[in-house]
Order: structure tokens, then C-alpha cells, then sequence
């Protein structure tokens, strides 16, 4: 189809295109003059394109009238190419006296008309006319191309656009440098830059010439003159910098990186700083020459002093008449030279003993007291470790902490200890014994009272409070024993904090606390009892509630998913191996932990554990029974042979068969009516009842209403089978019999 008058918009999207009829190539219709018609607006460009077209009987070049399919597509090329648009289908396109009109774009978003030439190909009912429609300029269009060129004022480079003289004005009409923003908002200016590597700028202020020289100034009428923020951890508000020779990186001042003034006022901040300040050269407070790192021209005032180098250990801080400090050595202690002092410590090398409250020690350091308390240590440190007391002993006996206590009336304490701290782990008493023949313990401690007296006795007590972290009363770690407790009564048990017991534990009058908590494994050699001080069996739980249910074992497995189990494996045997043929489980089936009782055996001759693939005996939820099923249907579901030794079966009607020669009882059956859904189709659901025996079914199925072919499209699997072959919605009556 030739064309005569080509035009396309390259700015407000105006196109007009006309061309002179031509034949299809199909010979389906004729094409007569074509225009595509666009709007010219001021403003906004319309995004769809008016399309003309003209359509002749190809016999006798009659205008027709009818409705045509038609589609519209544009492609780089006269034949072939590339589609840049479309397809777009216009459907039912009314042609009246030949001529019809479409809106290209109404279905498919408009391209941009950025890289002619472009040619369009019409599809009507099916049909491609040939040859393409090439797109060209309207007059309009020419002229608005001349917004993307220079006119003298403004410059165009590349991708760039400038401006070498006069000013530019935003906010107002008479702008007094380059570019003069004025603005109502809060920002007038924004400037950002994103990267991911390298240094960026949001806002770069350069200044260059003879006189004062401001890269970037403020000025502000109201709180501020220059506010910066910085948005990530290494970032930097505002950044000062000067690149003077011998001058200083200024900001506020010519030659001062920061410069702050409180303007005469004793109660302003001339700089105020929240959290670290670095300075990489001297410091001065009070002195604009500050000579040592940190020059302070006045009284230093401070809550603490730390020398990280001191020269020599042990030494101390003096100072002369006129002021000057010099570390010396400290002067000796005693008159006999015996003992050392050395920074904050004090220790003697020589041999000897130390009595405390008595004039003849028999250990290396002796305390005696006539009052409550022998020896009381305390010890605090706040977010670390405390230690009271510490013991450690090497030889063939060692006590890493010994004490003994002797009291006929009140109470006596061999090693008494208590630990309270705000944070992290408190321990009463913590030794260490090591020995490498003997014996090594660490703490040994004695106690005897009369109990005539009331007395009580006490060999170890430990108690400990922490309100944040772990705390200890009593730990011991060792080879065989942690802790051990013993007694010299014959007719009593070994003990460790109680009267007769080898481990006593008190939870604190019924608290939320543990009297006994253990993390790992925990052997007993003799019998364990709970609620109970004379157990029976090697484990016996004593309960006493009258009138109601009471639990004295709860075995829980925490998982929430259906088929978790929990239970109780037996063993018969003296092997290691874990060969529990036998056990009692409870499997959860449903929510608020329903489930099933299961009886296992496993009776494989092989070290196989036994499981729920094992379960022999099995009793729902809902009451009902299974002897070699895990799923029963009734009350008692049997699968396998069931011998009555003696009395026979008795029936709900009083009957008791004890024979065989009594008549079989009747098949089971179920019946029912369905409708066929839209494809002629049903699944049926099998009641309980015969849900069991899909293998043994037999089917009937009658059509009601009419005749179909029907049939049993899938045998029952799973309690349910498929009807097929009727029409839709027609009902089908069908029964099934157990064989």
C-alpha cells in the first residue's frame, strides 16, 4: 500500500499518516485511504493514536458493511524485522459505508517513537494486508524537534546542558547569582549521591580566589547556619579540611577545624561531645600552646588515675618540693624485711607460720576466734568473677579447704560460705584438690554437735543468690566424687547438708526453686523414692489423693506433630546392647494430645528396638479396640482367628453361639443414592462398616430417571469408589455387599 503523506510527532506525539488504496494480499477486502489521527496538546501528550481505514468489496469496489477482527501491529521493517508493538486486537470493528476507526494503544501501552523508521501491519479476520504502512513526521512534530537544539541561551554536550552567562532563578524572578533557589519548604536544595564503592557527595562547595574564600556558608536566621547528619556508622555530619600548607582543616574559622564559642556565657558548651572525641596531636585546657600531649593550665579533677607504664613494678607516685612527680621504689615494711610490697600486693617469701588471734599456728596462716566466725572473707566484683576464698593443695592427702567446727550448744560450721552477687555466677564455696597419689579433696570438713544440747551440726553449707545467671551453693568436681557426704553413726546414712542423708536438698519452704538439679547422668546403686522416705521397689512414687485420679509418673515427648509417641521400653537380660523387644506407648493422633495406647513386641531375633510397627494390642481414643490393627473401626476389631476356649460368643440378642452348626450371620451391606457430577462422575464414601473389606465387594448400580451405561470406574481403595459412564446430575442408586 503506497503512502503519500507520512508523518510522525517526535515530541507531542502527533501523527497523521494518508495513503492511496491498494489491494490486500489476500484479495478479503480493499484498503482504501488510511489515516492515523493524533491530538496536539500544550501539555500532556495523549498516549493513543486514531486510526482510519477504509475497507471495498475486491469484486465490484463497493463500500460494505459488516464487523471485522482487526489487528494492529508496528515493526523496524518493511518486511520481516523486529515487532516493537503490538500485537493489539481490536475485535468486532464496526465498518459502516466502508470506513472504520480504531485506537491503537487502547489495549497495549503506546511505544516511544525514538528510532525510525517504523511501518504498520494490519490483520483483519485473520488476514495480513500487504505491504506494511511506513510511518513519517507531521510539520508539528519538525518543529518541536527544535526544543532539543541550541538557541543560544542554553548549551547542549552530550547529555549535558549549560548556561555561561547570566542567572538562573527558582522561586522568584530576579535571581542575584548563578542559581538562586528560594523555597517555602523545609529543604531547598536536596543533593544526593549513591554508590557503592569510592567517596561520594551529597553537596560539594568549592571556593577559589584572593579574598575570604567559603567553599560552602550558612547563613541562618533562625536555629542554625549548617546542619549535618550522618546516616551510618562511619559517616562524618560535617567534614572540616584545609589544604594550606602549615594551617590547620578549618570549619567555622580560617584556621581552626572546629571552632566553638559560648559567647561569653558560663553555663553554654562551646563544643559538647556524645560519646568518643579523638585528637591525633597535643591537647591543650586553659593554653592555646599546649606542650605535652594533654597541657592543662589549672586543677585536673577526677574520679580515678592509672599509670599504664610505671617503669618498675612495686613503685609509687612522689613528687618533689616544687611540684614535680617521680616514680620511686616503696619504702620496706616490717623491721625485719619479711615482707615484700609490691604495687597493691604484699606477700613473704620466707618460711614460717601466720597466727591470727593465736600465738601458735600450726599451718602456714592460723586463725583462731572465740566468736561466730573464724575466718569471714568477702569478695566483690561487679560483672566478673568473685572468689572469696580459694583453696589448692597438692601432696599425697590434700584438702584444698579444711575446716573444723566443734559446738555442744547452737550451731557449729565446719566451712560456712555465702555468695551474693549482682551478675553472672556466684559460688559459696569453690576448691580445687589435685594429688598424685592419695587422696585429693576439695573441701573436708567436720562437725559434731550434742544433741542433748539441742545442738546441730553442719559439715558443709554453701548458699548462694544471684538474681541474674547461674548460682552455686555447693559444686564439686572430681575423678569419683563431686561432693561426698558421710557419717560415722553406724545406725545412720552418710551425709552432706541434712541429719542422716547423703545429699540434702531444701527448695525453700515449697518455692518455685529446686531442692536437686542435675545436668547430665545420675547413678543411684540402691532404690529411688518419691513421696516416700522407705521405697519398696528400686523406684517408688507415693501419692495420696483421695477421690481423684493422681499420676505418679508422667513420661512426655514435647514434639507437636501427629505419629510423635512416647512410652515405656522393657528389657529382660544382662546384655548392653539396647534390646528391648517389649514396650507401652501412647501415640498422638489429633490435637489436645488425643492418641492411642499401643502394646509392642517386637519378635525378631535381631538387636532391632521394639516400635510402633510392633504394636500387637491397640486402644483408641474413642474406646475401640485392635488386636493386630492399629486403626479398629468398632469397639473390638480382630485381625486374625479368635479361639473361644470355653463358653462361646454371645450376641446383643441374648444368644450365645458356642458351635459352628448356627447359621452365618448376614453379610454386610451398604447402599446409598448419588448424583453425578458435571463430567458424569461420583466417589463414593463406604461407611465404617464395610469400609474395611475393599477387596471383598461386590457392586450393583441403577440408573433413576433415565438410562446410562454406568460402571464402577475404580474398585473401593482407601474406604471409597468411582462411579463413570452416566450424564451430568443424573442419580445413580448403588449398593455394595461384603463377599
Amino acid at each position: 500500500m503506497p503512502l503519500r503523506t507520512p508523518f510522525v510527532a517526535l515530541l507531542v506525539i502527533l501523527v497523521v499518516l494518508s495513503v492511496v488504496p491498494s489491494a490486500s494480499s489476500g484479495g478479503r477486502g480493499e484498503v482504501g485511504e488510511v489515516r492515523i489521527l493524533g491530538d496536539r496538546l500544550l501539555g500532556e501528550v495523549a498516549h493513543t493514536i486514531w486510526f482510519q481505514g477504509f475497507v471495498a468489496d475486491p469484486s465490484s469496489g463497493e463500500p460494505i458493511d459488516a464487523t471485522h477482527d482487526v489487528v494492529a501491529e508496528i515493526f523496524d521493517a518493511v518486511t520481516g524485522g523486529t515487532s516493537l508493538w503490538g500485537p493489539e486486537t481490536h475485535p468486532a470493528t464496526s465498518v459502516v459505508d466502508g470506513w472504520f476507526n480504531i485506537e491503537l494503544g487502547h489495549y497495549v501501552a503506546m511505544m516511544y517513537f525514538d528510532s525510525p523508521p517504523y511501518y504498520l501491519e494490519l490483520t483483519v479476520d485473520g488476514e495480513v494486508l500487504s505491504p506494511r504502512l511506513k510511518l513519517g513526521s507531521v510539520p508539528s512534530a519538525l518543529d518541536a524537534q527544535r526544543a532539543v537544539q541550541e538557541d543560544g541561551d542554553w548549551g547542549i554536550s552530550g547529555d549535558n546542558v549549560y548556561k555561561m552567562t547570566g542567572n538562573v532563578g527558582i522561586g522568584l524572578s530576579g535571581p542575584s547569582v548563578p542559581l538562586d533557589v528560594r523555597a517555602t519548604e523545609y529543604v531547598a536544595i536536596r543533593g544526593a549521591s549513591i554508590g557503592d564503592a569510592g567517596t561520594f557527595y551529597g553537596v560539594m562547595g568549592e571556593g577559589t580566589g584572593d579574598g575570604t574564600v567559603y567553599g560552602v556558608i550558612g547563613n541562618g536566621v533562625g536555629t542554625g547556619s549548617v546542619y549535618g547528619v550522618a546516616g551510618f556508622a562511619d559517616g562524618v555530619g560535617v567534614h572540616g579540611r584545609h589544604n594550606g600548607t602549615g594551617v590547620r582543616g578549618s570549619l567555622g574559622t580560617e584556621f581552626y577545624g572546629v571552632h566553638g564559642d559560648a559567647m561569653g556565657q558560663s553555663d553554654a558548651w562551646a563544643g559538647y561531645f556524645h560519646g568518643k572525641a579523638y585528637v591525633s596531636d597535643t591537647l591543650g585546657v586553659g593554653t592555646e600552646t599546649p606542650t605535652a600531649r594533654l597541657d592543662v593550665n589549672g586543677t585536673v579533677k577526677m574520679l580515678g588515675f592509672h599509670m599504664s607504664d610505671c617503669a618498675v613494678a612495686g613503685r609509687v607516685l612522689t613528687c618533689d618540693g616544687s611540684g614535680a612527680g617521680t616514680w620511686q621504689d616503696a619504702p620496706a615494711g616490717g623491721s625485719d624485711s619479711d615482707w615484700t610490697i609490691a604495687g597493691i600486693d604484699m606477700y613473704s617469701s620466707v618460711t614460717g607460720k601466720v597466727g591470727v588471734g593465736t600465738t601458735s599456728p600450726t599451718s602456714p596462716f592460723t586463725v583462731y576466734s572465740d566468736g561466730s566466725n573464724a575466718l569471714e572473707s568477702t569478695s566483690a566484683n561487679p560483672g566478673g568473677a568473685a572468689v572469696a576464698i580459694r583453696g589448692n593443695a597438692t601432696g599425697n592427702e590434700a584438702y584444698g579447704l579444711y575446716g573444723d567446727a566443734d559446738a555442744d550448744v547452737g550451731v557449729a560450721y565446719g566451712v560456712r560460705a555465702e555468695s551474693d552477687i549482682a551478675q553472672g555466677t556466684a559460688y559459696g564455696c569453690y576448691t580445687e584438690a589435685y594429688s598424685d597419689s592419695g587422696n585429693a579433696v576439695g573441701v573436708f570438713s567436720e562437725a559434731s554437735a550434742n544433741p542433748a544440747h539441742g545442738g546441730a551440726a553442719t559439715g558443709v553449707y554453701g548458699r548462694a543468690t544471684v538474681p541474674v545467671g547461674a548460682s552455686t551453693g555447693v559444686k564439686g568436681e572430681g575423678g569419683n566424687w563431686g561432693v561426698w557426704g558421710s557419717n560415722s553413726v553406724s545406725t545412720a546414712r552418710g551425709r552432706l547438708g541434712g541429719q542422716s542423708t547423703g545429699v540434702y536438698g531444701n527448695d525453700g519452704s515449697g518455692q518455685a526453686d529446686w531442692a536437686g538439679y542435675f545436668e547430665g547422668n545420675v547413678f543411684f546403686d540402691d532404690a529411688i523414692a518419691v513421696g516416700t522416705d522407705a521405697p519398696r521397689k528400686p523406684i517408688h512414687v507415693y501419692t495420696n489423693y483421695g477421690g481423684a485420679v493422681t499420676y505418679g509418673i508422667e513420661v512426655e515427648n514435647y514434639s507437636e506433630a501427629d505419629g510423635s509417641a512416647t512410652g515405656i521400653l522393657f528389657k529382660v537380660g544382662s546384655s548392653n546392647e539396647d534390646r528391648g523387644k517389649g514396650g507401652i506407648a501412647y501415640e498422638r493422633m489429633s490435637t489436645w494430645n488425643r492418641g492411642s495406647f499401643h502394646i509392642l513386641q517386637d519378635s525378631g531375633a535381631n538387636p532391632n528396638v521394639a516400635n510402633l510397627a510392633d504394636a500387637v494390642l491397640t486402644v483408641e481414643n474413642s474406646g475401640d479396640v485392635g488386636i493386630g490393627t492399629r486403626t479398629p473401626a468398632s469397639k473390638l476389631e480382630v485381625a486374625g482367628i479368635v479361639h473361644s476356649t470355653s463358653g462361646g460368643f454371645k450376641f446383643p440378642d441374648g444368644s450365645i453361639q458356642t458351635t459352628a452348626s448356627l447359621a452365618p450371620p448376614a453379610p454386610a451391606r451398604a447402599a446409598g443414592n448419588v448424583v453425578l457430577d458435571s463430567d458424569g462422575a461420583a466417589r463414593v464414601e463406604l461407611p465404617p462398616s464395610v469400609s474395611t473389606y475393599d477387596d471383598e465387594l461386590r457392586y450393583q448400580l441403577t440408573t433413576i430417571g433415565g438410562f446410562a451405561p454406568v460402571y464402577v470406574a475404580e474398585k473401593a481403595t482407601g474406604g471409597a469408589f468411582t462411579i463413570a459412564g452416566g450424564e451430568p446430575g443424573m442419580e445413580v442408586s448403588w449398593q455394595v455387599t461384603v463377599e
